[in-house]
């Protein structure tokens, strides 16, 4: 029998059964089994899918850091590439908690034609940064400046030669002068007021430091104006100033700052002062009280400099005392009263001036509050030539002379 025989036979002997009931079990027994599929195909699938989805990530997560990376990196590089290696307000900002400075240098002196090594300890003032607080400024053996906070008063003692002589001068209030605690507020103040204001970065080929030489025309000491700051490119300090006379600053300075200690230990009592006991003692707060009683007192000088004010102050003294006009000479010398007038009178009879020949020189012309010392030179009747030290104060618009340094004449060298 061929194969073909045997199935049609196979196929019409077999029984159907088309009942619904049948049919209802075989459509059963088919969903449950692909359901049963679909959940062993799952179960099989997912560890492949979790797999990849896993590795997919890592993949982003890690690019993702490499870019943040990069980008960081780029930033930081652009601004350390951008970040200049010194400016202005990086030293203002460096020094703006120094609580104390110690400072050393050397000064010059054109009319002496000598140096003298100075030291300067100072403090900030409480309600000010950028001024001294207590201050204590040495120069040589024969000039000290001691100002006191607690006190609000400053000692200015002077030793001079000929004639040999200590005198004292004290004052109310911190006059300093051109010294002044060195904060980022006084540097912007010179940056301010400066002229041909220059920055340049160099390298010193000793030391292989770089340095910044800030060079500039400033504030006056004594006529010296043309100023160089040094700062150290590191610490964004000062490590030197000087200031000089001539604007190419070649030569020795007027001052020189060699060394600059920030926040050293100041030690105990350093801002103390006591006058020694033989000094003349020159208090101007007794002149400034009479001054401010007695308004008729000295004579005008207002549109005036304080230089020009005194010379025009020692003329008419000079003048008074070669007229012997005594009127003249007690107006403009107030503190010379009924003794002390007589006195004058006798030592101008023994070295009677008849001519004022010149001014050598003055001092003190920057410094607030105190007087100004000038050197007279004096032709007298005898021929000679004598030289008269008197101090000047100038007060608003009136000028006077508060006395003098020593003996009223002394012999030329």
């Amino acid at each position: 029998m061929k194969p073909r025989d045997n199935t049609e036979r196979f196929v019409a002997n077999t029984k159907i059964d088309t009942a619904d009931t049948r049919d209802r079990q075989v459509l059963s027994e088919v969903l449950r089994a692909h359901e049963d599929s679909k959940h062993r195909t799952s179960q099989k699938a997912q560890p492949q899918i979790w797999r990849t989805i896993m590795r997919s990530n890592t993949r982003k997560l890690a690019a993702a850091a490499g870019v943040i990376l990069v980008v960081a990196l780029l930033v930081t590089l652009s601004d350390w590439m951008t970040r200049p290696a010194w400016a202005l307000e990086q030293t203002i900002d460096a020094l703006k908690d120094i609580k104390a400075v110690y400072i050393t240098g050397r000064m010059y002196s054109p009319w002496h034609n000598g140096e003298a090594e100075f030291e300067i300890w100072a403090r900030p003032q409480t309600d000010s940064s950028a001024r001294s607080g207590d201050f204590r400024y040495r120069e040589g053996d024969y000039h000290l400046c001691v100002a006191s906070q607690a006190e609000n008063v400053t000692y200015v003692y002077e030793r001079y030669k000929n004639p040999s002589q200590d005198v004292v001068y004290v004052t109310e209030g911190l006059n300093r002068g051109t010294h002044t605690f060195p904060s980022g507020d006084l540097l912007a103040e010179f940056k301010a007021m400066a002229e041909d204001w220059r920055a340049e970065i160099r390298k010193d080929p000793q030391t292989g430091k770089s340095y910044v030489d800030i060079t500039f025309t400033g504030p006056a000491i004594n006529t010296a104006t043309y100023w160089l700051i040094q700062v150290d490119v590191e610490t964004k300090l000062p490590v030197r100033t000087a200031v000089w006379f001539k604007q190419d600053r070649q030569g020795p300075p007027h001052y020189e700052f060699t060394k600059l200690e920030y926040d050293p230990e100041i030690p105990d009592g350093y801002f103390d002062f006591t006058p020694p006991a033989d000094a003349q003692i020159v208090d101007c707060r007794v002149l400034d009280k009479l001054l401010a009683e007695n308004p008729n007192v000295g004579t005008p000088v207002d549109q005036l400099s304080l230089e020009e004010a005194c010379k025009k102050v020692v003329g008419a003294y000079w003048k008074a005392v070669i007229a012997k006009d005594w009127n003249a000479v007690q107006t403009l010398r107030p503190l010379a009263t009924s003794s002390n007038l007589a006195d004058l009178q006798v030592v101008y009879a023994a070295h009677e001036p008849i001519e004022q020949v010149s001014i050598s020189r003055m001092n003190h012309l920057n410094d607030p509050g105190t007087f100004v010392e000038v050197f007279c030179v004096l032709r007298m009747k005898d021929g000679s030539t004598h030289h008269s030290l008197l101090n000047v104060a100038v007060r608003g618009k009136i000028g006077v002379v508060a006395g003098s340094i020593g003996p009223e004449f002394y012999k030329m060298e």
